[in-house]
């Protein structure tokens, strides 16, 4: 038996049934069950599920330019 102060509330998926132990956590995890892709590349039409996932993509596109810069060819127009 543990002490209530020992328990960790539980925050359950509706779509996958997995088990979280903070609401932020089952909230950053609903998107996997949906189309929506809110992050939007302003270089290219890409769209991203997840914040963090543009900002990889972003990088991309700031490598390729610097590299670009360094052999003197000109950034692709956005």
């Amino acid at each position: 038996h543990r002490s209530s102060a020992m328990e960790v509330e539980e925050h359950q998926c509706d779509m996958c049934d997995k088990r979280f132990d903070s609401a932020a956590k089952l909230d950053r995890h609903m998107p996997i069950h949906s189309n929506e892709r809110p992050f939007v590349c302003p270089v290219c039409p890409l769209r991203f599920k997840w914040e963090n996932s543009l900002k990889c993509h972003r990088e991309k596109h700031r490598m390729r330019n610097r590299r670009n810069a360094f052999w003197g060819l000109m950034a692709p127009a956005a």
